[in-house]
């Protein structure tokens, strides 16, 4: 592989600068490769930021803002699935290999394979081309508890740990290839900077490790950092007033459930 591309959701030097005598293949990259901060899109969500990462577009030109959009005819909210939306850097390039980026459900057809990433509705794994899908071995988009549960730390790893594995068994097909691991991101959500985030990033930092002996060349990207906000606006209460917005649990729940659960 000439090119292998990680994409890790949340992070950001501030945390991990504090850690790299923990994480040797990271450390080397900070201290042999180019480094730094980079901006983030507006709003610095998930689902677009990865979007803008692939296409070269912002937000507004894509049509993404959030995980969900809402469905003004119907008075409700959709998950944003804009894995079919055109000119991803992957769409350009030959023998390319996408693994667990969010926001590529449905997985366009590409010169190479893309399993698509978070979120997938029912979260069941969805790949392209078909012959790829019997190969995964067990590989799953979401883990079978949520965030909160006590097994979720455990989960997660183990979801991660797959990935890993299956990008590295089929990276020595491919030129080019884009693993994102996105669970870190709720990790962080969930315990901040503690050991537990630690034991994660360890595990990601072994990853990395194995990929560089199969590329020739790593990039490490993220969507966003993973600092506390210090700015927002509430637009509920004026898309209401203006009777554009009315909130109805009912129709609410099935398309939120996801999304809660990157929140």
């Amino acid at each position: 592989m000439k090119l292998a591309v990680v994409g890790l959701d949340s992070a950001d030097w501030t945390l991990l600068d504090r850690w790299l005598d923990h994480l040797p293949h990271i450390a080397a990259i900070r201290k042999e490769g180019i480094s730094g901060p980079l901006a983030s899109c507006k709003p610095p969500v998930t689902i677009p930021a990865w979007k803008c990462y692939s296409t070269g577009k912002n937000p507004g030109k894509l049509g993404v803002f959030w995980f969900a959009r809402p469905n003004f005819a119907e008075r409700s909210l959709e998950l944003n699935l804009p894995g079919d939306l055109p000119g991803n850097l992957w769409d350009f390039l030959p023998r390319a290999l996408v693994v667990n980026t969010p926001g590529t459900f449905p997985p366009r057809t590409i010169d190479g394979v893309i399993i698509a990433g978070f979120p997938c509705p029912g979260g069941s794994t969805s790949a392209t081309p078909p012959w790829v899908v019997p190969r995964l071995n067990g590989y799953k988009v979401e883990t079978r508890v949520p965030p909160r549960h006590p097994d979720f730390p455990r989960e997660a790893m183990d979801l991660m740990r797959v990935q890993m594995e299956t990008f590295e068994r089929l990276a020595p097909r491919f030129r080019f290839g884009q693993l994102t691991l996105f669970h870190i991101d709720e990790l962080h959500h969930l315990y901040g900077s503690d050991s537990t985030v630690l034991d994660a990033w360890r595990l990601i930092d072994a990853g990395i490790g194995r990929i560089m002996e199969l590329a020739d060349n790593i990039a490490l990207v993220s969507d966003h950092g993973s600092g506390p906000m210090t700015e927002f606006v509430n637009v509920v209460p004026a898309l209401e007033e203006s009777g554009l917005l009315r909130v109805r649990k009912d129709r609410w729940r099935g398309p939120l459930a996801a999304v809660q659960r990157a929140a």
